[in-house]
């Protein structure tokens, strides 16, 4: 790539956000159209989040505690489902199209982004377009941007390169009044998703050893901005435990793997960095749910990612590959970390590489370049339509997976073909049969999946739901018991476990009032009826849930026990944050008084 700067037409980048913000929208749109139009289409757990939004209403104060296991803890993006629910309701359609939008102002901020960084280039403005639109079209992207509970990587991404767009624009144009707005996007974006963390290491990579091969010199200014940037991360691991009262789960995992075995870990962690490379570069099959990858091979690829990185601090030619590639290594760490561990329920993800898709999409189109630059006139306009015929086929995968995400029963599907081995995916496909009342396709799902090694609590709580289905109620109670028994040989319980544990009390005690309906005689039927409050009863004490309280207070309520039912009531209004279900709760309690 040339070094020198040549003259170039000028091109009003206005003109190529909006075009890149037209190419976005016409790859997703029938995410939103198909949402639009049927507003109960969700996907994977998307259903549970609007759930969760429609009937609990966020307040500023709980934005930063730490909820559910203890592994996360992501206030920012919290803000953005409360700003969300502040609009839109519960309606999935906005929810949606904030990660559209997301998704569509990373393109352009990669675009501005990259065009500073390579400004001193003569092919600065094509590789910053290029490198756009590879981002753009991607489908590993996909998984990020349709699915609603994944915005957490989009939403990092934003802050993470608006914080780089406003520090090589401050240190460029010398406009220092946007370093500290930039430092304010480092820590937005390490509060959004710990992959936020690579942002102050790419600025303290850039000034150490790579800002005057770009040919923009160091001052007093920009290392003060760079030690202030890398004090984000011990500030935001302060400011988190200050928030984990109960101790922090996730990275007690992470460091109780790597001591527990070494070599393994830093195999998984090289063997994370290879695989990535290789999904960028080729990303099929694209599949949600990826348990398992070939260690060895992967931790061999990895390596040589990390031995040409090694490599390139001493040559100026791959230099400035350097860079880009030290970016995508970074970003892909924090996925790395988690590779041997319980941390998440798929130890590699598509959605993972979203962050690291930026700089691995800049060193193509560098790459491009630097190839027909040197190229004759016809082999140049062969590479142009190999190019144009690559990119057309990015897009046409990334449509088919935006669309293939709006339908559950047909992404599942997929999903266990390509997974038939995986207990997760099996059991998710065999519960949303059993939702479309193929009770006896699920039935031979979960027969597959009793088969595969691994634990089988999920396995026997869904095979509890398909005997519930067929209103056998004491098999089905005989699985959901079985459940518990099962599920303590599998680690992750010790996370979950006091929440799974009342989803199974729960859902017995849901068999007993069910099956009390059966019943002719009142006094039997009265009894049966309070053995399953009772279990819901023991559901909370496992897990203290307050809608739980809510829950059984209704339940008291609908046999007479008015007494129970108020005492219930009045618990919930003392503990609820809930401002609409304390008020109902409220009206219940003066006309049961």
């Amino acid at each position: 790539m040339p070094t020198a700067q040549t003259t170039q037409k000028k091109i009003n980048p206005a003109y190529i956000a909006a075009l890149l913000f037209l190419g976005v929208v016409a790859l997703y749109y029938p995410s939103l159209l198909e949402i639009f139009f049927k507003p109960s289409v969700f996907n994977i757990d998307d259903s549970n989040l609007m759930d969760f939004i429609l009937n609990y209403e966020l307040k500023m104060n709980e934005i930063f505690s730490a909820r559910g296991s203890g592994k996360y803890f992501r206030p920012v993006l919290e803000l953005s489902n409360l700003i969300d629910q502040r609009i839109w309701g519960a309606d999935p359609f906005g929810f949606r199209m904030t990660n559209l939008l997301l998704h569509s102002a990373n393109v352009i901020l990669v675009y501005l982004t990259i065009r500073l960084i390579l400004k001193s280039y003569n092919r600065s403005e094509g590789i910053s377009i290029l490198s756009a639109v590879i981002f753009a079209v991607h489908p590993m992207a996909v998984e990020s941007v349709a699915w609603i509970s994944g915005r957490t990587d989009p939403l990092a991404t934003m802050w993470g390169l608006l914080a780089l767009f406003l520090y090589f624009s401050g240190r460029v144009n010398s406009r220092w009044y946007l370093l500290p707005l930039s430092l304010f996007c480092i820590f937005a974006s390490a509060m959004s998703k710990e992959v936020g963390f690579a942002v102050p290491i790419i600025i303290a990579s850039w000034e150490v050893a790579y800002s005057r091969l770009f040919r923009q010199d160091r001052n007093r200014k920009q290392i003060l901005m760079l030690i202030i940037s890398m004090a984000v991360i011990p500030a935001y691991f302060l400011f988190r435990s200050s928030f984990f009262n109960a101790g922090d789960m996730g990275t007690r995992l992470i460091k109780s793997g790597i001591l527990s075995d070494i070599p393994l870990s830093i195999s998984s962690i090289l063997a994370s960095f290879g695989f990535y490379m290789k999904k960028f570069i080729y990303p099929f099959p694209l599949e949600f749910v990826i348990e398992t990858i070939n260690i060895p091979i992967y931790a061999l690829l990895g390596f040589i990612v990390i031995l040409f990185l090694c490599i390139s601090f001493f040559s100026d030619s791959l230099k400035r590959y350097g860079f880009f590639l030290l970016w995508a290594v970074v970003g892909t760490a924090p996925a790395a970390m988690i590779s041997f561990t319980d941390v998440a329920w798929t130890k590699w993800a598509e959605r993972y590489l979203y962050f690291s898709l930026v700089p691995l999409s800049v060193m193509t189109s560098m790459a491009y370049f630097e190839l027909t630059d040197k190229l004759g006139y016809e082999k140049k306009r062969t590479a142009s339509i190999v190019g144009i015929c690559v990119l057309l086929s990015l897009a046409l995968a990334t449509y088919h997976r935006s669309r293939l995400w709006n339908d559950n029963l047909s992404f599942w599907s997929d999903a266990y073909s390509k997974n038939p081995n995986s207990i997760n995916v099996a059991v998710s496909y065999a519960n949303l049969l059993v939702q479309k009342k193929k009770i006896d396709e699920a039935g031979k799902v979960l027969e597959h999946a009793m088969g595969l090694k691994g634990p089988k609590h999920q396995v026997l709580y869904s095979l509890g739901h398909i005997s519930r289905n067929r209103e056998d109620f004491e098999k089905a109670e005989g699985y959901y018991k079985k459940t518990l028994v099962e599920a303590r040989a599998d680690s992750r319980f010790v996370l979950e476990g006091a929440r799974f544990k009342s989803r199974i009390l729960l859902s017995i005690g849901e068999l007993k009032i069910a099956a009390s309906g059966r019943i002719d005689d009142d006094e039997q039927r009265k009894n049966l009826y309070l053995e399953g409050i009772n279990y819901f009863e023991q559901a909370y004490k496992e897990n203290p849930d307050a809608f739980l309280l809510y829950r059984i207070a209704k339940e008291y309520m609908s046999i007479g026990e008015k007494e129970k039912a108020i005492a219930y009531f009045k618990q919930y209004r003392d503990v609820s944050g809930d401002s609409i279900y304390r008020q109902a709760a409220e009206k219940l309690i003066r006309k049961l008084e």
